[in-house]
């Protein structure tokens, strides 16, 4: 027959389930910590992780295979490192941020920066994360206030001509380029000098030199670097040439920005798992799992505190007691004492009505008990000095009085 309190959980298995319990919480603040940054990851916008038609992950893998040193960008403070880097706008940028990013790059000495514009209107399809459907393209001026970051330069919109072709300006870095000309082509009206330009002389990609070494460019049209522009050999080859004519006279490296597509939004919760606090998360884990330890290996139940006061009139008598001794004032309790005794004995022998002078020798007078008199045992309890005493004469006192008025028979 089964024992029906066996206990159906064994140690070993509460302890798996709390185990699981602790991972599946650590796994929920961090994904709840870093969700801004996940959620970017992949997708179907413009960052440098977009698989989509419109993202640039294609120029980054194909860049860092081809064993360029390439990296992501994740930290305001590298914005100011000497290099070439490439930033991705979005039509929802922020206007502030990239203000500061713009003004930074330009600060630094030797500095590369290439803006690659959008251009397409994409909604994503159900079922396929990393596609998008395209909707037709943004206008050439689709937010005045951000394009204002640049300065005064005009973008416009023009026509493909048939067998067109976007060719490096002669004599610049990028000389050898010659792709062909994309749909719904975006272009630089002014403000800026010419690097790529179209059959019909149109700037697609354009230059602004700065006196400190610096130089920016912007691609008015991403056709040319994005992921739809990979999909030929020729494609390829064309995005990594110019790729390679920008990254010279630099540090030889390749940066792609992801600060403006939402890693720089970092919350406190990040602080958990980020140095220094990361030490402090990992010494409350530990202390965490040292109690755990200690409660599972305890011997018996857990017992209550024990009352700091216990209740009864003995505890009472007992913590008067001891308040009358730290007070110091146990020398002067004999000679009350004694008068206590003496007026309970006298209403038990009908001498209520005596002095207090007269009632003593009167008492004194009674028989002993075990050889003491009333006053003998009187005096004892007013010279009494110190707890011990004054205990042994009150209790002698209280004895000679059971027995002269046979309270204790």
């Amino acid at each position: 027959m089964a024992d029906g309190n066996a206990n159906p959980f064994s140690a070993r298995l509460v302890a798996l389930l709390v185990l699981a319990g602790i991972v599946a919480f650590l796994g929920f603040l961090f994904l709840t910590a870093y969700a801004p940054q996940l959620k970017i990851r992949g997708g179907n916008g413009v960052s440098p992780i977009s698989k989509s038609a419109v993202g640039f992950y294609g120029l980054y893998h194909l860049s860092e295979t081809t064993g360029r040193r390439t990296d992501f960008t994740q930290s305001r403070n590298d914005w100011l490192a000497t290099g070439f880097m490439i930033v991705t706008i979005e039509p929802g940028t922020d206007v502030a941020k990239l203000k500061t990013l713009v003004a930074e790059r330009r600060g630094t000495e030797g500095t590369k920066t290439l803006y690659i514009l959008p251009k397409w209107m994409t909604s994503p399809i159900f079922g396929k994360p990393d596609w998008v459907q395209q909707n037709g393209t943004l206008d050439a001026a689709f937010s005045p206030d951000l394009l204002a970051v640049f300065g005064r330069i005009k973008f416009a919109e023009g026509k493909a001509v048939s067998g067109g072709r976007v060719r490096g300006v002669r004599g610049s870095e990028m000389a050898g380029v010659d792709v062909p000309m994309p749909r719904n082509p975006h272009f630089i009206v002014s403000g800026m000098l010419p690097v790529l330009v179209d059959t019909a002389g149109r700037t697609v990609l354009g230059r602004t030199d700065l006196h400190n070494g610096a130089a920016d460019y912007i691609l008015a049209d991403p056709d040319l670097l994005s992921n739809m522009a990979l999909k030929t050999p020729q494609g390829a080859r064309s995005a990594l040439e110019i790729v390679d004519a920008l990254r010279a006279s630099t540090d030889d490296s390749v940066g792609f920005d992801m600060i403006l597509n939402g890693v720089d939004n970092r919350n406190l919760l990040q602080l958990m798992f980020e140095p220094p606090f990361l030490a402090m998360t990992l010494a409350v884990l530990a202390a965490a799992l040292l109690v755990g330890i200690h409660a599972f290996g305890r011997f018996g139940p857990a017992l209550p505190e024990p009352r700091a006061i216990p209740f009864g009139k003995r505890a009472l008598a007992d913590n008067a007691a001891i308040l009358l001794a730290r007070a110091g004032a146990v020398r002067r309790l004999g000679d009350r004492y004694v008068a206590i005794v003496r007026e309970s004995a006298a209403i038990a022998l009908g001498a209520s009505a005596l002095e207090p002078g007269p009632l003593e020798d009167w008492l004194a007078q009674l028989p002993g008990v075990q050889g003491c008199d009333f006053a003998t045992l009187a005096a004892a309890a007013r010279d009494a000095k110190d707890s011990e005493g004054m205990r042994a004469a009150a209790y002698a006192l209280h004895h000679w009085k059971e027995e002269v008025t046979r309270d204790g028979r």
